[in-house]
């Protein structure tokens, strides 16, 4: 069997394909949970120029799926309270208003004059029992 050198030598994705993908990623099209699972398939899976260019080409395709059927917005976007941010965020509770907030990982860690004391909420969990 022979091997190829110059097969090996594929070129890393570029920096411009990195910004047109997470400008891509920014689109209300996707869902938050859609949105991170391609963003860890981003991380995990695209590695050469190639790669790169299957998965832009896949965002587009969905991007345009999605403004053609879907013209009118059928899901909240999950975007920071603080900053629109859309990668990232988690929701969290605002003690000094008692509401829950949307809020990327910069300003949930490091809450401004704005939140102050943000708590994640905690997850509530229901027992079913049955009787005979």
């Amino acid at each position: 069997m022979v091997i190829l050198e110059d097969d090996l030598k594929q070129p890393l994705r570029t920096a411009k394909q990195e910004a047109l993908i997470f400008s891509l990623l920014e689109s209300s099209a996707f869902t938050k949970s859609q949105r991170d699972k391609l963003v860890s398939d981003f991380y995990n899976k695209v590695i050469t120029s190639y790669d790169a260019n299957v998965f832009i080409g896949k965002l587009l395709a969905e991007v345009r799926y999605f403004k053609h059927f879907f013209k009118e917005r059928h899901h909240k976007v999950a975007e920071c309270a603080i900053c629109g941010e859309r990668i990232g965020v988690k929701k969290c509770l605002d003690t000094a208003s008692g509401k829950k907030r949307w809020l990327c990982e910069l300003h949930s860690a490091n809450p401004t004059a704005e939140v102050q004391k943000v708590v994640e909420p905690a997850v509530q969990q229901v027992t079913i029992t049955t009787t005979q």
